[in-house]
């Protein structure tokens, strides 16, 4: 898709956030911010790039070797997995992340996006000829890396391939030919390409917001209930979230706990609930079957303001090429490798994919929890509508003061060893 200098005010005009550039308060910075391979090589000139919404930089940050060396053991989470970085550093962006996050209601964001999207292409992004000269990062999928934001904050992490396991590529492997399996047997309810750019998906699990009056389970057709069964019975789906819900235990404990608290507070009252999967944080999924599953730009504002959700990219695609996922506010454009996920507070980063080439296939899997799931437990398990004008007033007024509160739940690496290291 050609691009014209005209879309980048779309991108930028709309933000009022405080983004100015600040020292990292984790280390001084390195001689040169392009020197670890991760990053790709580009002129001086756009190292650093400004706009209406400010500044940002990102580069490696050197944390201790010994704090990485101990992140590496499988003590620190109970599905066998290790997450951590072994050679790779994390990548600290220059980004409030307070500012976004205290915009909000309490519960669920913003839609920052403004108007129909469309899909870039990775020579739209990143380049010295590029239309909005975004910073690639250059990502294999073999060890996880967490994205750190100006205060220290884990607030996103790649999350790498389980270690020394041959029998990942199979697992993912097999959740794309499920999902192109049951593509075109899958019935849609809805006809028009969702606001994501997505139009073949199907979304289980349990909810509440977009119109429902109470938390409940996604209603189904029924063929499409056989489908979801299938998927969500399916060792590699499971493998996947298990996989996926390991490592946010593992870079946010406080936020996964509270995420694991709200699901057995429901399995608890509602006799209906049940978890997609045994192992999962979570509380819904979407499964998306497009043959080219290339997201447009988007907040997934409904979900929970400062949660993250998981996605999994999956397919048969060349991921230097294509299919990377391209942070708008933080300016930077990362490979996306099949068989990979991505943990990230998607309900106030705008966020996409680039285009992959024709002939190349690629799917993705989501899971994530609804804002309204939280408020509605904090509410006493009650809804806004049933509550006196008082008392509703003053849970508005204790929500808001939550979200600028909300962003200590995030952790540290300095936390993470304190906290675990024995």
């Amino acid at each position: 898709m050609q691009a014209n200098v005209e879309d980048l005010d779309d991108h930028f005009d709309h933000l009022s956030l405080n983004t100015s550039v600040h020292s990292s308060p984790l280390s001084s910075p390195p001689s040169s911010p392009l020197s670890s391979p991760l990053l790709s090589p580009r002129p001086d000139n756009v190292n650093q790039q400004s706009s209406s919404a400010g500044s940002f930089t990102f580069r490696l940050d050197p944390f201790g070797k010994a704090m990485q060396e101990w992140l590496l053991t499988e003590r620190l989470t109970p599905f066998n997995f290790s997450p951590a970085p072994s050679k790779a550093q994390p990548i600290v962006v220059e980004w409030d992340t307070q500012s976004r996050a205290s915009q909000s209601s309490g519960y669920i964001g913003k839609n920052y996006v403004k108007g129909p999207g469309k899909v870039w292409r990775l020579e739209d992004m990143v380049g010295p000829d590029s239309l909005f000269k975004f910073q690639l990062i250059q990502w294999d999928g073999k060890a996880s890396i967490p994205l750190v934001d100006i205060n220290g904050k884990i607030i996103a992490v790649l999350v790498g391939n389980p270690p020394d396991d041959p029998t990942w590529q199979s697992v993912h492997t097999d959740a794309a030919l499920l999902l192109e399996k049951h593509r075109h047997s899958a019935i849609l309810p809805h006809e028009n390409i969702s606001r994501r750019g997505v139009q073949k998906y199907i979304s289980t699990g349990y909810s509440f917001g977009g119109g429902q009056k109470l938390p409940m389970p996604m209603n189904q057709q029924p063929k499409n209930k056989q489908i979801i069964d299938n998927l969500l019975a399916s060792e590699c789906f499971q493998r996947i979230s298990g996989h996926v819900s390991s490592a946010f235990s593992t870079w946010a404990p406080r936020l996964h706990q509270q995420y694991v608290d709200m699901l057995s507070k429901y399995q608890a009252e509602d006799p209906l609930f049940s978890k997609n999967f045994p192992k999962t944080a979570f509380a819904a999924a979407t499964f998306n079957f497009d043959e080219q599953t290339e997201t447009m730009e988007h907040v997934d504002y409904f979900n929970y303001i400062v949660g993250w959700c998981g996605i999994t990219s999956l397919g048969r695609f060349n991921h230097t090429k294509g299919g990377h996922v391209i942070l708008w506010d933080l300016r930077i454009v990362i490979e996306f490798p099949a068989g990979t996920s991505f943990l990230m507070p998607s309900c106030y980063l705008r966020h996409s994919n680039t285009s992959i080439a024709p002939g190349e296939t690629r799917q993705s899997f989501t899971e994530y929890s609804a804002g309204g799931l939280f408020r509605y437990m904090d509410d006493g398990m009650k809804t806004r509508v049933s509550m006196s004008i008082d008392e509703r007033e003053r849970k508005k007024r204790e929500a808001w003061e939550k979200a600028r509160e909300a962003i200590g739940i995030y952790s540290t690496f300095n936390e993470l060893v304190d906290n675990l290291m024995f």
